[in-house]
């Protein structure tokens, strides 16, 4: 096995073959990408390709012609091979999809559940890839509070690589990626612990609102917009219903935050609009900068 590619020892192993493409028609990602070269519109050639889905001929990016695709089963491929050594590995609480029309697409492959506190969280090794050019393929994991269904995605990227390009050197690039699934599987149970170490902290109405001014930018506590009112209102409506549920310390802080980004920000949306937004949106950005502020705030972060 160990002069075998990664294609080579799924193709030839029926469990991990057949896991492969249950991820692919599960999630609605069985579709592939095709590469088409473009021209003016008076027919002349240019060195650009097109990207349109197999399935219903949707244009999801434009790239010059060195660009080369990670197609969804090859992602899903490295997926599957990457997680085979965990026990009792399958996909029945898997999750995945697409944004945007297909232009970014992802995957989740369930880990071990943990305890935080009094709450029960589901954790996910998550693998995000877009065809438009606005990320390459990124590995990090997300954590899903059950009581309050809260998610917080966090990309891990080792020293020896952060992102897997689209250029030339792709394919050699995915199979070094496994190595990089199992950093972030790594990263994610410190991530766990962080969380654990928030719940014992408590914290006083100051740190509640030096966190609040900085999610929502105030400079001037006396002088802030109505809309702005309005969403810092629904964010404290959203902590003390964490504190409620957690307790007063940073956990129940940072849940706060995760449930407003998750609940408030953009209500009523679906399952994909609302993990794209905390995967890729305003949401991600928001719970990333809640994060650092705590982790920083007491001295939470690895020094390894």
């Amino acid at each position: 096995m160990e002069n075998q590619t990664i294609t080579e020892v799924v193709t030839n192993n029926e469990r991990l073959t057949n896991l492969q493409l249950d991820l692919l028609n599960k999630h609605g990602l069985a579709w592939s990408v095709i590469e088409e070269p473009l021209f003016s519109q008076s027919g002349l050639p240019t060195t650009n390709i097109g990207l349109f889905r197999s399935d219903n001929n949707a244009h999801i990016g434009t790239h010059t012609s060195r660009y080369n695709t990670c197609q969804n089963a090859e992602l899903a491929k490295l997926l599957v091979y990457a997680c085979s050594p965990i026990a009792d590995l399958n996909l029945e609480g898997s999750r995945g999809g697409e944004f945007f029309g297909g232009r970014k697409i992802f995957f989740q492959i369930p880990l071990p559940n943990t305890q935080i506190g009094n709450t029960k969280v589901n954790r996910y090794l998550t693998a995000l890839n877009s065809f438009d050019g606005s990320t390459a393929v990124a590995l990090g994991s997300c954590q899903t509070v059950v009581v309050c269904q809260n998610t917080f995605w966090k990309a891990y990227r080792s020293s020896d690589i952060s992102k897997v390009g689209h250029y030339a050197t792709m394919k050699s690039k995915l199979e070094s990626l496994t190595e990089q699934i199992h950093f972030a599987i790594e990263k994610d149970e410190e991530q766990v612990a962080i969380f654990n170490k928030m719940y014992e902290i408590e914290i006083n109405d100051s740190d509640i609102k030096f966190l609040t001014h900085k999610i929502f930018n105030v400079m001037d506590e006396h002088n802030i917009g109505t809309r702005k009112e309005n969403r810092m209102a629904k964010f404290q409506n959203d902590l003390q219903l964490e504190f409620a549920e957690q307790g007063k310390n940073a956990w129940g802080l940072f849940n706060g935050v995760t449930r407003y980004t998750n609940h408030s920000i953009k209500e009523n949306q679906s399952f994909n609009g609302k993990m794209a937004n905390v995967i890729c949106g305003t949401g991600a950005k928001i719970n990333s900068l809640a994060f650092e502020h705590l982790t920083k705030r007491f001295d939470l972060i690895s020094k390894n």
